[in-house]
């Protein structure tokens, strides 16, 4: 299939080299925006440039910000595609407003945000959440996500797929929150933060989070793997959503306190992990 790719971030990018891999023709622009830093890349691994009023199956994208995919999405054309498949992480409210407004171009849009690794980006063994119904074997939306995620959950309607992205950054941040009380409490008591994280690993307390970020966090490394102002964004979207629903999220209203300190003192570029370091109780 060919589809055009907006985003080449550090998911958008490994995630457009799978689908070349897998045989897919993966159209790039290269006109400076939206990761066209990486385009090179992308060209050189096989994606071809974008040409004026290309037909293709489908308008992927993969940015950081509703207003992004909206930026992109503005000079979209029914007869270039039927279909936009959004890998964004937004909030539901954004994803049923993109949705009916390319309803009114005669242009699906389906969101269906992704969770993993870089690594599981490149080799298609992704999680996503579909806003839509399970399709038929042999469809466009159905190969594609194949292509892309190992764990596929279609949940039914535009808008499901961010909502359970949301529901998946709470908790995953917040769980990230949790071990920086815990490792703060270890260093109070004289708990070596190593041996800490380690016998955590073998205990009730183990988590996805804390075999991924434990050790670096211990090692004080906060890299970019995920921006804190990104996780910011998603804790805010978060909020923003549960209040329109009258639902009450206490701890999220303190991680995005921390969040906030922490971002304030110019740490919104370093990993988001920082929220479990020794920073995050003195921001």
């Amino acid at each position: 299939m060919r589809f055009i790719w907006f985003g080449l971030g550090r998911f958008g990018l490994p995630m457009a080299k799978n689908l070349i891999d897998r045989g897919h023709d993966i159209l790039v622009p290269t006109n400076g925006a939206h990761g066209a830093a990486a385009a090179r890349e992308a060209l050189a691994w096989g994606a071809r440039p974008t040409e004026p009023a290309t037909a293709v199956d489908g308008w992927l994208t993969c940015l950081p910000r509703p207003e992004d995919v909206r930026e992109v999405l503005a000079s979209i054309d029914r007869s270039q595609t039927s279909l936009v498949v959004d890998f964004s992480t937004g909030h539901p409210t954004g994803a049923r407003d993109i949705a009916s407004w390319l309803h009114d171009r005669d242009i699906r849009y389906v969101d269906s945000p992704v969770s993993g690794s870089p690594a599981q980006a490149a080799e298609g063994s992704l999680t996503t959440w579909a806003g839509a119904p399970e399709p038929e074997r042999g469809s466009v939306i159905r190969g594609l996500l194949e292509d892309v995620a190992a764990n596929i959950f279609y949940m039914g309607t535009v808008g499901t797929g961010s909502a359970m992205k949301l529901v998946n950054q709470v908790v995953h941040i917040t769980n990230i929150a949790a071990l920086g009380d815990g490792l703060a409490l270890a260093r109070a008591l004289g708990v070596d933060e190593q041996l800490a994280v380690a016998s955590m690993q073998t205990s009730s307390a183990d988590s996805a989070m804390l075999r991924r970020f434990g050790p670096a966090i211990v090692a004080h490394d906060f890299s970019p793997r995920f921006a804190l102002k990104l996780a910011s964004k998603d804790v805010r979207f978060a909020t923003a959503e549960a209040a329109q629903h009258d639902v009450q999220l206490d701890l999220l209203r303190l991680v995005a306190d921390r969040l906030m300190k922490l971002e304030a003192e110019g740490y919104g570029e370093s990993d988001f992990s920082v929220l479990a370091s020794s920073l995050a109780q003195e921001a």
